[in-house]
C-alpha cells in the first residue's frame, strides 16, 4: 500500500506573520489503485470534497471514480461513476465532472449517427453513486462525428446558472456560426438563447472561448488566423444587451490569455505576447492588460515589455539591457485572482515539457517528462493596468511519467485575506529520493538523512506565503514551510555562529 498524499488543513485565519501555522493533520490517505489518476478536487461546501480520478481501459474507454471526504478529511466513500458508452454510431462521453453550488455535475456528450445529430446532456452524481438525469442543455447537426461541432458549458460564479456554448461544425466557405444558451440549475431551465454568425470564416479548430460573471453576462474571446498575422476579438452579451464586439490590435502574437472579473461587471485580460513565433521556442517579449466593462467600454489597455528587473532575474542582465531581445522565457500563466482592495494576482510558472521514444517499444511508447521552475506572482493595478511589484522564489521540479498527463502538477494556491498561499512537492526531496531527504536551514536547524520524514509521507510538501506587500513570509527558510509530518529526532538545532 502506497501513500499518495497527506492532507493538511491550514486554518488560514489564525497564521501570525511568518510564524508556524495550526494544522490538523488527516488520517494518511492511500491509494490502492495507482492505474487511477487523480484528475480533480472538488469542494463540496459543507460535504467536505470529493477527489475525482479516471482510468481510460485497453479499449479506450474512461472510467471515473469518485472518493468522498468529510470536512474532518476522513474517506467517507468510494464509487465508480455508472456509465454506460453506448456502441459505435450511438456513443456516449461523459467529457466533464464539476461541482457548482455544492452539486456534482456532470455533463455528457451523446453522438448519434442515424440522427446525425450531436446532444450535451446534463446529469447529477449523488454522493451515494446515482446518476440522475436533468436536462438537455444543446444540439447541433451533424453528418459526421469527426465534425460534428463542440459543446463548452460555463457557471456563473455562484453557481445558479450554466451558460452553453455550441459550436456548429465547419462548413467550406462559410461564416462561422455558434449559440449560447442560459440554463438555471439544479433543474436545467433555459432561460434565454442567442444565435451568432461571426464575420469571421468558418474553420476546423476555432480559437474561442468565454468567461460569465454573476448574471450571466458573457465576455467572449476570439483568435483567428488570417494572414499575415493572427486577429483578435472580444465581445460581450447578456440578455439586456446586444452582441458588442472590438477587434483589439494585440502586439505580436499572443502565446497565453486569462481573464478575472471583479463582481461588478468588469472584466481584466492579462495575455503573454511574442515577436518571434515558433513551434520550439516559447520566448515571451510583453505583456498585455485590460480592463473592460460589460459594455464593452474599454476603460484601460496596457501593452508593454517585461520590467528589466523581472527579464534580469530569469533570463541574466545581458538580455535585460537589450530591448529587442528582452525577454522571458517558457512562461505559462497559471491564474488570476482579485484582491478585497481591487488589486490583481496575476500567477505564472515557468514549465519546460518533453517526450522520448522508449526504445524497442511496439507500438512505439514514450516516457514524458515535465520540469517545473519558479513561479511569477505579479500584482496589477487594474486600474491603471500598471504592475505594483512581483514576487518569485526557487523552486525545481521534475516529473516523469508513461502518461501524456503529469498526475501530479507543479503547485496549488489559494488566496485568505490577500495573502497568496503556494504549495509544491519538492521532488528533489521526496521519498524515495537522490539526493536523501535532508537539508539544512539558514539558522543552522538541520533536519537528517534517512530519519526526516513520516513513513506514509510521499511528497515533500512545502508552503510559501506572498503578503499582500509582497514580501515572502518564509523567506528565512530554504524550501519554505514544511507541510508534512517528521519522525521524532528528525530535527537538530543548531547555531552558524557556533563554533
Amino acid at each position: 500500500m502506497r501513500a499518495l498524499v497527506l492532507t493538511a488543513c491550514l486554518l488560514a485565519g489564525l497564521f501570525v506573520f511568518a510564524q508556524e501555522p495550526n494544522y490538523t493533520w488527516g488520517e494518511p490517505a492511500t491509494n490502492d489503485f495507482q492505474e487511477r489518476e487523480l484528475e480533480q478536487l472538488l469542494v463540496l461546501d459543507q460535504e467536505g470534497f470529493v477527489l475525482l480520478r479516471t482510468h481510460t481501459d485497453q479499449t479506450f474507454v474512461k472510467h471515473y471514480w469518485i472518493e468522498h471526504y468529510n470536512t474532518s478529511m476522513n474517506l467517507v466513500n468510494s464509487f465508480e461513476i455508472p456509465f454506460n458508452v453506448g456502441v459505435m454510431g450511438d456513443s456516449f462521453f461523459l467529457d466533464h465532472v464539476e461541482v457548482a453550488g455544492g452539486v456534482i455535475y456532470g455533463f455528457v456528450n451523446h453522438w448519434n449517427k442515424a440522427a446525425q445529430k450531436k446532444t450535451l446532456l446534463l446529469k447529477e452524481i449523488t454522493l451515494e453513486g446515482e446518476v440522475r438525469d436533468i436536462a438537455t442543455l444543446g444540439v447541433i447537426p451533424g453528418k459526421k462525428m469527426g465534425n460534428s461541432g463542440r459543446f463548452i458549458p460555463k457557471f456563473t460564479p455562484d453557481g445558479s446558472k450554466v451558460i452553453v456554448m455550441s459550436e456548429m461544425p465547419f462548413v467550406k466557405k462559410t461564416k462561422e456560426e455558434f449559440s449560447f444558451t442560459a440554463y438555471s440549475l439544479p433543474e436545467g431551465k433555459e432561460l434565454w438563447s442567442y444565435d451568432h454568425t461571426s464575420k469571421f470564416e468558418s474553420k476546423r479548430a476555432a480559437n474561442n472561448d468565454f468567461w460569465v460573471d454573476e448574471d450571466g453576462g458573457i465576455l467572449f474571446f476570439k483568435k483567428f488566423w488570417e494572414k499575415p498575422e493572427w486577429q483578435y476579438q472580444v465581445a460581450t452579451y447578456s440578455p439586456n444587451t446586444d452582441w458588442q464586439e472590438l477587434d483589439v490590435p494585440f502586439q505580436g502574437q499572443v502565446e497565453d490569455f486569462a481573464v478575472e472579473l471583479d463582481g461588478i461587471g468588469q472584466f481584466f485580460c492579462f495575455g503573454s505576447y511574442t515577436n518571434e513565433p515558433s513551434a520550439y521556442n516559447r520566448d515571451l517579449h510583453g505583456y498585455i492588460h485590460l480592463s473592460i466593462t460589460k459594455d464593452l467600454g474599454l476603460r484601460t489597455a496596457n501593452v508593454g515589455a517585461w520590467p528589466k528587473n523581472i527579464v534580469a532575474h530569469f533570463s541574466g542582465d545581458r538580455v535585460a539591457e537589450k530591448a529587442d531581445k528582452s525577454r522571458i522565457e517558457d512562461f505559462y500563466i497559471r491564474d488570476i485572482i482579485m484582491r478585497s482592495d481591487g488589486m490583481e494576482y496575476v500567477i505564472l510558472e515557468q514549465e519546460r515539457s518533453d517526450k522520448k521514444p522508449i526504445a524497442g517499444s511496439s507500438p512505439i511508447q514514450y516516457t514524458y517528462q515535465w520540469n517545473y521552475s519558479d513561479p511569477l506572482v505579479l500584482c496589477m493595478n487594474p486600474e491603471t493596468g500598471e504592475m505594483a511589484w512581483w514576487q518569485t522564489f526557487k523552486k525545481q521540479q521534475e516529473v516523469t511519467y508513461n502518461m501524456e498527463n503529469d498526475p501530479y502538477g507543479s503547485l496549488v494556491y489559494h488566496m485568505e485575506d490577500d495573502r497568496l498561499f503556494l504549495l509544491y512537492n519538492n521532488t528533489r526531496l521526496s521519498v524515495p529520493s537522490i539526493p536523501p531527504a535532508n537539508w539544512t536551514e539558514p539558522d543552522g536547524t538541520k533536519y537528517v538523512k534517512h530519519k526526516a520524514f513520516h513513513d506514509k509521507t510521499m511528497h515533500a510538501t512545502f508552503m510559501h506565503v506572498i503578503e499582500p506587500d509582497g514580501s515572502l513570509a518564509y523567506a528565512n527558510r530554504t524550501f519554505g514551510l514544511p507541510l508534512f509530518k517528521f519522525h521524532e529526532g528528525a530535527i537538530f538545532e543548531m547555531s552558524l555562529t557556533t563554533p
